[in-house]
């Protein structure tokens, strides 16, 4: 609890002690009076420590089951947290979304299992040979695209942005488990929410439900007013006077098979950036090359080398431009393999 002095309305520099960064936390703004009286929560914002924006490494957040049977489907949609998509700032409107996209691959994993590369669904039924304890390694990390600065393999770089889980399965014979019989559905919604709605637009989301093929209703349990679920498909026309707030949703089977899920959802008066100055976040020699990262609002940035910070007759220090410009994204990286011997200093300058 942070507590304000008599007639203080803002603060900086706050430190908490114990928080762990990419960890989501809930922060409530209360009112207090001169005897330290509490009000209820007037604002709830949800916040990410991180060592810098658009820096924060995936988590996987769920448990799977350790118990399957020889002949029966077994399944498990791992859910992640990733802190980059509780920036908004990261974006140049905020009607888009941060999001990182995740490539799931199995590690480790027994035959026959098999995982969906995007959403990281994984699917398994265990034969008679396969009775007794196996150990699966999934991995998610961000997905790299045809833009990125660096390329698979260019440098054997590791910036933390992948997340890995380890689940022990012990396979059970088919007539029992722990002497009953068994069997197990795993239904989940399998897509994300947009978690930031704008006033004066229209907010909308179409989850997604793996339900083994049953067909589902989407319906809304609670939420702001005037959100709405038709067609399975979340709208709502942000009013003025909008608040942030939680969505509460569930799916309904055919069979009669219910799966929640809960969301918090950031509201803003625009759309306008909120501006970041350029920063350097990472500045590393690895195997005889560099490694450069940064974060800003430029429109684009170059990078720029320069042997000596010695200006020239002309009060002048010549930099050189190295590669080509960068479109400004989340994070920025330039990346060179072999600097040895090569002294000199570097920059990134701002563009547009």
């Amino acid at each position: 609890m942070v507590y304000p002095l008599t007639g203080q309305t803002q603060f900086s520099d706050v430190k908490i002690e114990g928080l762990e960064n990419g960890v989501p936390y809930y922060v409530a703004v209360l009112s207090v009076d001169g005897n330290y009286v509490e009000s209820s929560a007037k604002v709830i914002h949800r916040v990410v420590p991180t060592n810098y924006p658009g820096g924060t490494p995936p988590s996987i957040t769920s448990t799977a089951s350790d118990k399957a049977t020889v002949g029966y489907d077994w399944n498990y949609r791992p859910t992640f947290f990733d802190g980059d998509d509780h920036n908004p700032e990261l974006v140049e409107d905020l009607t888009q979304q941060v999001r990182n996209d995740m490539d799931w691959t199995l590690v480790s994993a027994p035959n026959g299992m098999e995982i969906d590369e995007a959403s990281g669904l994984i699917s398994w039924k265990p034969t008679a040979d396969q009775e007794g304890v196996h150990r699966v390694l999934i991995s998610a990390k961000e997905h790299e695209g045809e833009a990125d600065p660096l390329d698979d393999g260019e440098f054997a770089i590791d910036i933390a942005q992948e997340a890995t889980q380890e689940i022990e399965i012990n396979v059970f014979p088919a007539h029992l488990l722990n002497g009953v019989p068994y069997r197990e559905d795993v239904f989940t919604f399998v897509s994300n929410p947009p978690l930031t709605a704008v006033k004066g637009t229209t907010y909308s989301y179409t989850p997604n439900v793996f339900t083994d093929g049953q067909e589902y209703e989407v319906m809304l349990l609670n939420g702001p007013k005037g959100v709405t679920v038709e067609n399975n498909i979340v709208k709502w026309d942000v009013p003025a006077d909008a608040k942030s707030d939680f969505i509460e949703l569930r799916a309904e089977t055919n069979n009669g098979d219910l799966i929640d899920q809960t969301y918090f959802v950031h509201v803003h008066g625009d759309n306008s950036l909120i501006k970041r100055s350029t920063s350097i976040v990472k500045y590393e020699a690895i195997n005889g090359g560099i490694l450069i990262g940064w974060t800003g609002d430029a429109s684009k940035y170059q990078v720029q080398h320069t042997a000596s910070l010695t200006p020239d007759a002309s009060g002048v220090v010549e930099w050189e431009n190295v590669g080509e410009p960068f479109e400004n994204g989340p994070v920025n990286f330039h990346a060179e393999k072999s600097t040895t011997g090569n002294a000199g200093y570097y920059r990134i300058k701002d563009l547009e």
